[in-house]
């Protein structure tokens, strides 16, 4: 994995891509949406109500995009009969109620540790592009071969 920087923003690199370019360009926008709250955080103060808006934003959209992503590959999951496709939602909705619960606490309590959240958000991306992605579109890649046969 390449930083930029420091160790919060992240540069996209050949090492990402699964080779399904319709998920990797999202797993991409994704990242990119991670390092915009990454540069939010960077020496701004969120009781400002001008960065809190604005942090509040990109994070609904970071939010928005991750559940629209997550839906987009189940939809292939399900058109290929993915072998782990229980397993692999499962990971993406305990991902999604990790970040919801994060969330929530945030919106009661108007604290969060952006920081801690973001990290968690980047490593567990990365992880989850870097082994269950790249399997899930090394299957789809066998099934489509074997089509082609």
């Amino acid at each position: 994995m390449k930083i930029v920087n420091n160790e919060k923003y992240i540069a996209w690199n050949d090492s990402f891509n699964t080779g399904y370019k319709r998920i990797d360009e999202q797993h991409e926008k994704f990242l990119g949406m991670l390092n915009k709250l990454y540069e939010i955080d960077d020496d701004k103060d969120l009781n400002d109500i001008k960065v809190r808006e604005k942090f509040n934003s990109v994070l609904r959209d970071t939010i928005d995009y991750m559940v629209y992503h997550f839906k987009t590959e189940e939809d292939i999951m399900k058109a290929i009969n993915y072998k782990n496709l229980a397993k692999h939602s499962s990971k993406h909705r305990d991902f999604s109620n990790k970040i919801l619960g994060e969330v929530k606490t945030y919106t009661a309590n108007n604290y969060i540790d952006i920081v801690g959240l973001i990290t968690y958000l980047r490593n567990w991306l990365l992880n989850h592009i870097l082994i269950e992605d790249k399997a899930f579109v090394y299957e789809i890649k066998s099934i489509l071969k074997k089509t082609d046969n």
